[in-house]
């Protein structure tokens, strides 16, 4: 699964994915209906964009952990 707030963004990342040989099986951008679509999948792994907003990501992952059955895990980058 990916999750990001730019549409754009997550077709592209989709597309190297998808050429690395995995399978995408969900993309989602809304904070609101990552829980659902994450219930939904129940994905392995999820792959979540750290664009312009650290807090559209964070919001993301933290709905995705939630509820779900997936592991959290969290890139961060140095100031």
């Amino acid at each position: 699964m990916i999750a990001n707030e730019r549409r754009d963004r997550l077709e592209l990342l989709a597309q190297v994915v998808i050429r690395l040989g995995h399978e995408v099986i969900a993309r989602e951008v809304d904070v609101k209906e990552i829980a659902s679509v994450t219930a939904q999948v129940q994905p392995d792994v999820a792959l979540v964009g750290l664009g312009l907003s650290s807090e559209h990501a964070l919001e993301l992952i933290s709905e995705i952990v939630r509820d779900a059955l997936l592991p959290g895990n969290r890139l961060t980058v140095g100031q």
